[in-house]
């Protein structure tokens, strides 16, 4: 479809150019057309494209001592060694409400500051901020954007062309926000000094407080981001190319854990600049067509034509593709899963970023965004905090095969012959990687998709998988079967009691700890909060069960 509009909006620009410039006899006007590279906002590219040796040289002069790493992973790389510059526990409101000002960055009703106790920021509301009210507007120029366009080319001297085509959208915004901060441009340098200088997410932890968090499902994620950080950062290395040359580990990090804890996704506008620059382009053979007395209403029809086909063309395409964005100053906002409507919402007409209150707020009170439907393993990983009474949090029971086989259903009712059975049969349908997971919500009861297999893994008749299997694509929600409660109800129990500590002893830990503000403590604390939001989402299927 969106080929077909394309076709059908070149046809339209082609007929109108055929108006101003007609063929007579042989002789041929041509009308050349640059493409435009930018693929960015106009900010991010324009001060970048075709200029290759300047920025090469700037990054340069910026550059620090890069440390080369051996292929064995460091920890230390990702521990927290220093604390943080006092400019992180102070920032100096006025100043940078003054630079948001400037930039053109509307944001008068709150200010930013740092949470009491915390080494976290937030934005207050300076006056009452009533419901619907806008809260922030940041301008495409202020934000920091990459899509998931598999042909967004790379700002010019950045990266590796090649690396930049197979790297993930947060590591493309990484290097982008690493060319903003080595660049020092000046209408960043406010923003780019106010961001955290550090973080305590487990990827930071020691692996003895990274065990203290009971649950191996977030673990083994954690392992395998610090395995990726440390392949990503030698991969740029490698290239020696762009920022390659001027970055070390340490700034890498730095780059990748902003990302993940300080950008939104939308839908893609599409080339913000292409759009306006493609619409100018018809106004002025409209405007070029109506001087030279051409006929007004084969004019409008041609350029409407066009103006429609564009816009439509761009709308198909946002609906599949999706663009990732750092807005400045609005990414100072906290995350509150209760924030009812207020989010940030990115406008598709010209990639501004905006932030209206979902409910009101008063005065010296913090103005919170949701994130979006986010469980605890993800606010933990890359956000270093943890959500009580979280309503999106979840439960991933893994190998869960090898513990249904150690329940009284299979041991004592189906019998492990016909269990295996179907298990096979499931795998031989392509489910296979399903099966090692069980996700159990907040409320206590299962996930569609795994009580549909739980039903199906304890009916005692393998032949009931083809069923399954179409049930599974169609989305069908299935009540559990008496079976499947049993074995739910035991799996539980089971989970809970391979836990080295209960609920209650957890928060007297918590409460021995109060006073205790080191780095390890804090990291500490936050695994103990993590684990307890887990056990309760079993403790509160278990009584959903009974």
């Amino acid at each position: 479809m969106p080929g077909l509009v394309g076709y059908a909006q070149a046809g339209a620009l082609l007929s109108l150019i055929s108006l101003i410039l007609p063929v007579e006899g042989k002789g041929k006007a041509c009308l050349a057309v640059s493409r435009s590279r930018v693929a960015f906002r106009p900010l991010d590219r324009l001060k970048l494209a075709g200029r290759t040796p300047r920025y090469a040289r700037k990054v340069a002069s910026h550059a620090t001592q890069v440390s080369v790493r051996s292929s064995t992973p460091d920890e230390s790389l990702f521990l927290n060694q220093a604390p943080p510059p006092p400019a992180w526990k102070d920032i100096d409101n006025m100043r940078y409400t003054s630079w948001a000002e400037k930039v053109d960055i509307q944001g008068s009703k709150v200010a930013v500051k740092t949470l009491p106790g915390s080494l976290e920021r937030g934005l207050y509301a300076e006056v009452d901020i009533a419901e619907g009210e806008l809260v922030v507007g940041v301008p495409s120029s202020m934000i920091l954007k990459v899509t998931s366009n598999p042909k967004e080319r790379c700002p010019r001297g950045l990266v590796d062309e090649e690396l930049w085509k197979t790297s993930p959208w947060y590591v493309k915004l990484a290097y982008v926000l690493l060319g903003k901060k080595k660049m020092r441009q000046k209408e960043w340098v406010p923003h780019l000094d106010a961001l955290p200088t550090r973080f305590e997410t487990p990827v930071h932890w020691e692996p003895t407080i990274l065990n203290e968090l009971q649950y191996d499902a977030l673990i083994g994620q954690v392992n395998s981001q610090k395995e990726e950080f440390l392949r990503r950062f030698r991969d740029l290395k490698a290239t020696n190319v762009g920022i390659a040359k001027a970055v070390n580990a340490e700034e890498f990090v730095w780059a990748m854990e902003c990302v993940r804890s300080r950008s939104f996704m939308g839908p893609d506008g599409g080339d913000i600049q292409a759009r306006n620059a493609r619409q100018l382009l018809v106004i002025a053979l409209a405007i070029a067509f109506i001087l030279k007395g051409g006929d007004t209403g084969r004019i409008i029809g041609s350029v409407a034509a066009a103006s429609i086909f564009g816009v439509a063309s761009d709308l198909i395409v946002s609906q599949k593709r999706r663009q990732y964005v750092m807005p400045a100053f609005a990414d100072m906002a906290n995350h509150r899963s209760t924030a009812n409507a207020t989010k940030a919402d990115i406008n598709f007409w010209n990639g501004d970023v905006t932030v209206f209150a979902g409910t009101p707020v008063k005065e010296g009170e913090q103005v919170y965004v949701s994130y979006g439907d986010k469980s605890n393993d993800a606010l933990l990983q890359y956000y270093g905090f943890v959500e009580d009474n979280n309503p999106n949090d979840v439960y991933i029971v893994q190998k869960c095969p090898d513990k249904l086989r150690e329940t009284s259903i299979v041991k004592n009712g189906i019998g492990e012959k016909a269990f295996d059975t179907t298990i096979r049969k499931m795998k031989e349908a392509g489910w296979g990687p399903n099966l090692e997971s069980l996700l159990i919500l907040a409320s206590g009861d299962l996930a569609p998709a795994s009580a549909l297999m739980m039903n199906t893994l304890l009916s005692g008749n393998p032949n009931t998988v083809s069923q399954w299997t179409d049930d599974l694509v169609k989305g069908t929600e299935s009540a559990l079967s008496e079976p499947a409660k049993q074995a739910m109800k035991e799996l539980c129990g089971s989970e809970l009691k391979a836990k080295p500590t209960t609920i209650e002893d957890d928060e007297t830990l918590l409460k021995e700890m109060d006073n205790d503000e080191s780095d390890s403590s804090r990291f500490r604390q936050l695994a103990i909060k993590f684990r307890i939001s887990k056990k309760e989402i079993l403790e509160t299927a278990q009584r959903q069960l009974s």
